[in-house]
């Protein structure tokens, strides 16, 4: 069970860091400020909340009850593609999750975003 941590946030193997950083600040504020601009560039109505340690991407709630379309299809598309974070509730970054890692949760998000935006133009 020491290793079930790592296989939410990783492609295809689990990965384990095999010696913790130096200091904890190194990932305060990691993803934070990169996601934030890939919804920002996205134009998709969502806030990532939580983050660093326990990040959450939401849908803003409209009229249509687009939001939960675009929820689905954008946790489905993680899921697809190797990152499983919480659609319903906040997810976790620990120690073990290399900057690998990070980076391909960053990358899989801006994609699964631009996935969105092709949808959102159908749906609205």
């Amino acid at each position: 069970l020491e290793n079930l941590a790592d296989f939410h946030m990783t492609k295809r193997k689990p990965s384990v860091l095999k010696k913790f950083p130096l200091s904890p600040a190194l990932f305060k504020d990691d993803i934070k400020p990169y996601v934030n601009k890939i919804i920002e560039n996205s134009k998709i109505p969502c806030t990532l909340s939580g983050a660093p340690w326990m990040p959450f991407i939401t849908f803003e709630h409209d009229s249509k009850k687009l939001y939960k379309k675009l929820r689905n299809e954008f946790y489905t598309y993680l899921i697809r593609n190797g990152v499983f974070l919480q659609p319903y509730h906040h997810g976790y970054i620990a120690y073990r999750h290399t900057e690998e890692d990070l980076r391909f949760v960053e990358q899989t998000i801006a994609e699964a975003l631009e996935h969105l935006t092709k949808i959102f133009l159908i749906l609205s």
